[in-house]
């Protein structure tokens, strides 16, 4: 991880470092990245799709703010050969009140032929509650190929939260810098402990980008 100082009056990049350096925010922008500078090269940032570009290689760049993208469109990714663009798909879901001392199940089951998923916002949360998240796959087991009478359906396939401790404000929320695939019909499980004196009511909103 490094942090690039950007200046905001032609989006180059002025120096890289190791820790932030919280210049002028007037001025400047600091961007947390893991991209590879070559120090013997110049950057620009475009912030249309958080990318820096060697200038001597992406001229075309020079003034990001001049790109113009399709509404609601804001990076193009390469399935099976073909050009995609991302497309984002926030949606809310929530689950009637969770008793105190008792967990609740919050499902999302993927309604696009393929997204890329990259975080949540939870609506509700309480101090010492946790949340465990999980990806599980479709009502036929259509990724992992097992056996539904033998197994069952919706076999968890991948497990990204354990025991996640929650905060007093009411809102917790995590985007990852990566996506990861997700296909239509497979689910992501949100298991709410409620670990508080009363009922509550908890919701979560999903961040997906549909390929299309």
């Amino acid at each position: 991880m490094s942090f690039a100082k950007v200046r905001k009056s032609d989006m180059l990049v002025v120096s890289q470092s190791t820790t932030a350096q919280n210049p002028d925010v007037n001025e400047y922008l600091e961007v947390d990245t893991t991209f590879v500078f070559n120090a013997s090269n110049d950057y620009r940032y475009n912030e249309t799709d958080s990318t820096f570009y060697d200038v001597g290689t992406k001229p075309e760049l020079v003034n990001p703010s001049a790109q113009v993208l399709s509404a609601f469109a804001s990076k193009k990714v390469i399935v099976g050969g073909e050009e995609k663009s991302l497309y984002k798909r926030m949606h809310g879901v929530n689950n009637p009140a969770i008793a105190a001392g008792t967990t609740g199940e919050i499902i999302l089951t993927v309604p696009y032929a393929v997204v890329k998923f990259t975080g949540a916002q939870i609506i509700g949360a309480e101090l010492k509650d946790t949340i465990t998240l999980a990806v599980l796959d479709t009502d036929t087991n259509a990724i992992s190929g097992m056996d539904v009478g033998t197994y069952g359906p919706n076999l968890q396939l991948n497990q990204f939260g354990f025991d996640v401790e929650l905060p007093s404000t009411g809102y917790y929320g995590n985007e990852s810098k990566y996506d990861a695939d997700l296909f239509q019909g497979m689910k992501i499980k949100a298991v709410y402990s409620n670990n508080g004196a009363e009922a509550k009511y908890i919701g979560i909103n999903f961040v997906l980008h549909e390929v299309k």
